[in-house]
């Protein structure tokens, strides 16, 4: 369940940016699509995405403040 004061309008197929570090602890950004819904982690209880990152060609997972949502996909 999501918690009710965090609004997170991000959506399956959503064109996103990701801003990651590198090894040395530089800014990389990176695009890629979320291939997943919404999900939380029992662990730390935050919001995440799966999202394909174009440039690494895998699907890894991000939180909200990681990610920048440059379309929203609307379902049809």
């Amino acid at each position: 369940m999501e918690p009710k004061n965090i609004e997170w309008h991000i959506t399956l197929g959503s064109l996103v940016k990701v801003t990651s570090t590198d090894l040395d602890g530089n800014l990389v950004n990176r695009l890629g699509i979320v291939v997943t819904g919404k999900n939380l982690c029992q662990q730390n209880l935050f919001p995440f995405v799966e999202v394909y990152t174009f440039r690494d060609q895998e699907t890894n997972e991000y939180y909200p403040y990681s990610i920048e949502v440059l379309s929203q996909h609307e379902a049809s």
